[in-house]
């Protein structure tokens, strides 16, 4: 689309040219895409770490696990991190 706006739907959504040109040049729809999908992928791993730490409720070493006692910590640092970077 060489200085063409595109054309909008009666709706006001993109035609099928404009959008397909906005995907391969807007660099916030792609990071925003790839983070969408990183998301999802950090969706599943908590949903497994979460069935995983249920085992942890019969361990009878579950007091003293060393992974137990940094495993607080370290998801609130990088929760921390996500959330610092996000707002700068």
């Amino acid at each position: 689309m060489t200085g063409s706006q595109g054309s909008r739907t009666r709706s006001g959504q993109m035609d099928q040219a404009e959008s397909e040109w906005l995907y391969a040049n807007c660099p916030i729809l792609a990071s925003t895409t790839h983070i969408t999908n990183l998301a999802q992928d950090m969706r599943r791993t908590m949903r497994k770490l979460r069935r995983d730490l249920n085992r942890c409720k019969t361990c009878p070493a579950r007091q003293q696990c060393p992974i137990l006692q940094d495993y607080e910590g370290q998801i609130t640092e990088a929760i921390s991190a996500v959330l610092a970077e996000f707002s700068d």
